[in-house]
């Protein structure tokens, strides 16, 4: 049984859920269709790993973008969901949901592997032999990312250890990464996909750190904002506006690259998740009342 996210994950450089759209600024049939690709990707990743993986909207986006590079129709079927038995549902099926089904795999191992050996969380250490199995698999379907994936891990961990303050050189593991990952989508376009990735590997790791200034200064945890402003208390305003405009002059990158790009279709989907769900969700970790207020993803 899959478990839909209504939080964030976030482990090491590893951050998701603020890659969303900003729902009422879509078209009706363009959410049902958003929906559609969200509840394909969950059926793929049930009928190849059978694992119980907190689905995440990063992925669903990257299965959105992969399918809009194809010239194949839109294949939307009806489903069955067991978390909404009583509601219709649909799904998109498209050669594309595999590619980010073992993206989302692998991140999904990441994380348990992350927490056993930060938090030493019990809890990951006795289901990481039950993903074991699907791990070998997806890592047979992308070795490359894999690989890297492994390695980003372990630069922000050398990183947090030596107590960075560079936000430029923290930010740049993850959105190397996260460029890797969307190149590998078609390899005609490949450096414009880089480019989209980049910036929004960048903007998230930065989002993710921002919004967690409050929780790390109180747990004395790694935080590069932290660090780099020497916040202790209340974040300044000054501080704000200065990471506002690199926040939204990463997202205007991303934006220029998607222009860029050749799309079948979706282009609609995906300048509202970036143009303005990412811009909505920077909007709200800034203009939070407190370091101690959270802001919750948006649901299913």
């Amino acid at each position: 049984m899959f478990v839909e996210t209504r939080a964030k994950w976030c482990y090491n450089g590893f951050m998701f859920g603020y890659v969303t759209p900003l729902v009422c600024e879509m078209k009706v049939c363009e959410h049902e269709l958003y929906q559609a690709y969200y509840c394909g990707l969950c059926k793929v990743l049930q009928k190849k790993y059978h694992k119980s993986i907190v689905l995440n909207y990063d992925c669903t986006f990257i299965y959105v973008l992969g399918d809009s590079l194809r010239y194949e129709d839109t294949d939307v079927k009806p489903c069955k969901c067991m978390l909404h038995p009583i509601k219709k549902k649909q799904a998109v099926s498209s050669a594309a949901a595999e590619y980010a089904a073992d993206v989302n795999l692998l991140l999904a191992f990441a994380k348990l592997r992350d927490d056993e050996f930060d938090s030493r969380s019990l809890k990951a250490r006795l289901r990481l032999p039950f993903y074991n199995g699907a791990y070998r698999r997806a890592e047979q379907s992308l070795p490359e990312i894999a690989r890297m994936m492994g390695e980003t891990e372990r630069a922000l961990r050398e990183l947090e250890r030596a107590g960075s303050a560079d936000t430029d050189e923290t930010a740049d593991t993850y959105a190397k990464l996260f460029g890797n990952i969307l190149m590998d989508l078609d390899v005609v376009q490949s450096h414009i996909l880089y480019d989209i990735g980049y910036s929004m590997g960048r903007w998230v790791y930065l989002i993710d750190a921002f919004d967690d200034i409050g929780q790390d200064i109180k747990n004395c945890e790694y935080n590069v904002f932290v660090n780099k402003y020497g916040i202790k208390e209340e974040i300044p305003q000054q501080v704000k506006e200065e990471v506002e405009f690199n926040f939204n002059f990463t997202l205007s990158q991303a934006m220029a690259a998607l222009d860029k790009l050749e799309l079948k279709k979706n282009r609609g989907i995906l300048k509202n998740i970036i143009c303005l769900g990412m811009k909505e969700r920077t909007r709200q970790v800034l203009g939070k009342g407190s370091m101690d207020e959270s802001i919750p993803s948006a649901g299913r």
